[in-house]
């Protein structure tokens, strides 16, 4: 219901989308911040057990993150960072409900930043959240907590404009994101991918990059063995488990899906040249070339440049501005992700259809 709403909103005036937006936000938040804390499959019962039972109060965190991954971090493999937002909850009141509360209302906040520093317009800022809801919000809000905040900062890096000394700010701050989840650090390497290719044209990398990432999705396999071996020696041990799994295929529709967000994202860039569209056209192709890799784990990599995507479906109003065309493309839009939004649920996240308060 609260995809529709945030859906409709985009359809309505600027008061009444605002209105239908804010009421969708506050919704949100309150369902995934006061669910029960059983909600989320056996990652919910590792993140209780881990809180519980190697959460340190401040007193007794390890304040030095090279230790920390050195000594403590390879027995859970939370990161430094996430641990030290739970050891702070934990001082506080040294119960899950109470981490789980905080931790989503960050989450919300730094996404609401990060949907502001986009400059979206009132009906673009539903869109924008219709897209994300109905694809992986609810797993990363509820499952995958660690990368999620790893994935908010990172989009935050990718969306702000830093007015003093940006190369270091960023740098920082993606190093925090890697004190989160180690996988940011595949991000750290896209993202220095993206500052080279952007000195390219668009009208030569976007045929090119559809060109890569066909050719890689049929005849990749080698590839990921490669990079997955390279992580877990060199980044995380951890990552050795994707090894037997890395001739799998990973998922066709969620392909097509990236290269249609590609081509919507190249309409809006020279349809419109908005300040952010070129900067998200090339943000979408690089999350599309990293999808192209068939294995399953990509899927978690691809989520640190989906902002693109879920910025290409925010600006369909202004992608086709006859009203027929709108119509129909909005009409075939809602039924794609609702399709979407029911097998995720039906797949991932059958937990929510048990849902239940904490309280």
């Amino acid at each position: 219901m609260i995809d529709c709403v945030l859906f409709y909103s985009a359809w309505c005036r600027p008061k009444q989308s605002k209105a239908l937006y804010t009421t969708a936000v506050i919704g949100l938040w309150f369902l995934m911040a006061f669910r029960n804390i059983d909600l989320g499959g056996s990652d919910a019962q590792v993140y209780q057990e881990w809180f519980h039972t190697a959460v340190p109060n401040l007193l007794q965190f390890e304040w030095n993150p090279f230790v920390f991954q050195r000594e403590i971090q390879d027995e859970w493999g939370f990161g430094w960072l996430f641990t030290l937002l739970a050891s702070i909850t934990k001082t506080i009141v040294p119960t899950y409900e109470f981490f789980q509360v905080v931790y989503v209302t960050l989450s919300f906040g730094i996404l609401i930043l990060i949907i502001e520093d986009m400059q979206l317009k009132q009906q673009e800022k539903g869109l924008f959240l219709f897209a994300y809801l109905s694809q992986q919000m609810i797993w990363f809000f509820c499952v995958l907590l660690r990368q999620n905040l790893a994935n908010l900062v990172v989009w935050f890096v990718l969306e702000h404009k830093f007015k003093k000394n940006a190369l270091i700010k960023k740098a920082l701050l993606l190093y925090l994101a890697t004190l989160l989840h180690t996988s940011a650090y595949i991000a750290i390497a896209a993202i220095i991918a993206l500052w080279v290719i952007r000195k390219l044209p668009a009208r030569k990398i976007v045929p090119g990059s559809l060109l890569i990432g066909v050719t890689v999705f049929f005849a990749g396999k080698r590839l990921i063995s490669y990079i997955l071996y390279f992580m877990a020696n060199y980044v995380d041990t951890r990552y050795s488990m994707y090894l037997n799994a890395a001739g799998e295929s990973s998922n066709a529709i969620n392909f097509v899906l990236r290269l249609c967000f590609v081509v919507l994202l190249y309409l809006e860039f020279t349809r419109n040249r908005e300040d952010g569209s070129e900067k998200n056209l090339y943000i979408g192709v690089i999350g599309f070339l990293i999808g192209s890799i068939p294995q399953a784990l990509v899927v978690r990599m691809t989520e640190y440049f989906a902002i693109a995507n879920n910025y290409a479906v925010a600006k369909l109003r202004k992608i086709f501005k006859i009203k027929e065309n709108r119509a129909i493309v909005a009409s075939i839009v809602l039924i794609v992700f609702f399709i979407v939004f029911v097998r995720f649920l039906n797949v991932n996240a059958d937990f929510m259809r048990n849902y239940k308060f904490l309280f």
